[in-house]
């Protein structure tokens, strides 16, 4: 058995529940929680847990602290965790990306994962929680221990795979939906949290260009969706949304949530998107709206979102529907947010469409 079969062979264990016993975790149990609990804001914690628990399984003599060989490590933890178990987490539902929990800066350092490692791991509880665990797993070693620690976790990540795809299979049926519709479907939803829902607004533009696109701009075509959150100048991209007619683009967005659009951020825009014929900068923050001196249109996501869908409405009459079941399907789908902020957002979609129904 290869050494990439050994991991997938110890995940395929973990998830089928093997080696559960939460009476061992007893030490670790509070630490677990907070690690588990905080996924949804950061999984490079959990990620992290992961790849020092099952490569202490694979490697009982390695000190799994010691996660790089410059500071005496038998293996790059992080090259294990990209090589033989984020991959297949990602490929099989349970981690919304591929990479792995090394490529936060946080877990980087030269240091031992001791509990005076200085990276400044967050979400800020998940620090001690995580040295914890991995000085519980490397001062005594104990098997049954490790697949205690990964059965657990694995149960949460079924559980979370479980509820996205029931949330998947959710389906709105609308034929016709009005303007005003929209717009309180889009107030309710940039409403509903103050944190977690920082693509929702992305989504919400780029689903109105994409079911526009077709009778707007049919020469034309969208860049798919992104599913990551770097910023756009660490990705190439002139914004969020954009979309292109082959190597041109013909436009380019930014979108903001909650956050004023100040001179600073629309220089900095303009200069990065000059020669695009059709440029949006938007925000969920309440804004008049406006067209800059060099054409470029600010003002709300909403207004952006309604202002293409009724340039679209002319050629297609059920435009709006289409838009919102477009909307419910991405939004539900989309696979870096929260499943509790997804669940919230599926209870508007159906308070306000069964409001607005005749």
């Amino acid at each position: 058995m290869s050494v990439r079969e050994q991991y997938h062979s110890i995940i395929e264990q973990a998830l089928r529940g093997e080696h559960a016993n939460e009476s061992l975790l007893q030490p670790i149990r509070a630490d677990l929680d907070t690690i588990l609990g905080c996924f949804d804001k950061s999984n490079s914690p959990t990620k992290a847990v992961i790849a020092s628990t099952m490569a202490k399984l694979v490697n009982p003599t390695w000190d799994t602290r010691k996660h790089q060989t410059g500071i005496g490590g038998m293996f790059s933890l992080r090259s294990i965790d990209h090589s033989n178990i984020c991959p297949y987490m990602y490929q099989n539902g349970y981690y919304p990306t591929a990479t792995e929990f090394a490529l936060t800066r946080s877990f980087e350092k030269a240091e031992l994962y001791t509990k005076t490692y200085s990276g400044m791991i967050s979400p800020a509880p998940c620090k001690p929680a995580f040295l914890n665990i991995v000085h519980c797993i490397n001062e005594s070693y104990s098997e049954q221990l490790c697949r205690a620690i990964l059965c657990y976790c694995c149960s949460f990540l079924k559980e979370r795979k479980a509820k996205q795809l029931a949330l998947r299979s959710e389906t709105i049926a609308v034929d016709v939906v009005q303007i005003s519709t929209v717009k309180t479907l889009l107030h309710r939803i940039f409403t509903s949290s103050t944190s977690g829902i920082s693509m929702v607004p992305v989504i919400a533009m780029w689903t109105a260009c994409n079911t526009a696109q077709p009778v707007l701009w049919p020469a034309w075509s969208m860049v798919p969706l992104k599913e990551h959150t770097a910023a756009d100048g660490n990705s190439n991209a002139f914004g969020d949304v954009e979309g292109t007619k082959g190597d041109a683009h013909f436009l380019a967005c930014e979108v903001k949530h909650g956050i004023e659009i100040d001179p600073t951020i629309t220089m900095t825009f303009e200069q990065k998107t000059r020669g695009i014929p059709l440029r949006y900068i938007i925000t969920t923050k309440p804004r008049a709206w406006e067209i800059s001196g060099t054409g470029c249109k600010i003002g709300t996501v909403t207004d952006a979102v309604c202002d293409i869908l009724l340039q679209g409405l002319a050629h297609n009459d059920k435009i709006m529907a289409d838009y919102v079941t477009a909307l419910h399907a991405k939004i539900l789908g989309y696979p870096n947010m929260s499943v509790v902020r997804q669940e919230s957002i599926n209870r508007v979609f159906t308070e306000v469409l069964a409001a607005a129904a005749p």
